[in-house]
């Protein structure tokens, strides 16, 4: 939500700045519009320059993603009419996410026992015990070598009644059709 946030004030302000100079470089005499630019030439610079941090501190490892904050924020800066707003929302905007309803979510890797079957629908009973359900559409299966792997998301159901990650852990270990196991958080 901050990232969005933080990208919308930004373009917002740098196209209206090219597009009414009038207004933002005192007054206009006839030759402000010599010294303005294209508002659609603006907005393509907007484009390639969120794509260009994009590329360059956007990381993903897994199913979790890093970076989108720090470069919506550093892009954000530039416009140094919003300073005040983007420092309210870097400072607040984690208070406000945390006050939203959310699910949050685990990225889960399960490497089945040899010989051992497993249905989505266990699975999901199995999850729901603890205060999660397998996000709809997130299920991936791979088979190597005769081992079965399952990558899934899990959405925990409410805040207050989901089993804490090593809690969840060890309930995963101590089944027999689990060979091995991988959490981690995941962004959704």
């Amino acid at each position: 939500m901050r990232t969005y946030s933080l990208v919308c004030m930004a373009s917002a302000a740098l196209t209206v700045m090219t597009g009414y100079p009038s207004a933002w470089y005192g007054g206009f005499d006839g030759t402000a519009a010599l010294h303005t630019g294209d508002p659609t030439r603006v907005i393509q610079g907007i484009v390639t320059g969120i794509g260009f941090l994009g590329a360059g501190v956007i990381m993903k490892d897994g199913l979790t993603i890093s970076g989108l904050t720090t470069a919506a924020s550093i892009w954000a800066a530039a416009a140094i009419l919003l300073a005040l707003l983007c420092a309210g929302t870097m400072m607040w905007g984690a208070k406000v996410e945390a006050w939203l309803p959310s699910h949050h979510a685990l990225g889960v890797t399960i490497q089945l026992a040899a010989g051992a079957a497993l249905e989505a629908a266990a699975l999901d009973t199995f999850l729901r015990g603890l205060g999660y359900e397998l996000a709809p559409g997130s299920l991936s299966l791979r088979c190597e070598a005769g081992l079965t792997e399952w990558r899934f998301v899990a959405i925990i159901q409410r805040r207050s009644e989901a089993a804490p990650l090593d809690a969840l852990a060890q309930a995963l270990g101590r089944q027999a059709w689990v060979a091995g196991y991988t959490l981690a958080p995941a962004r959704n």
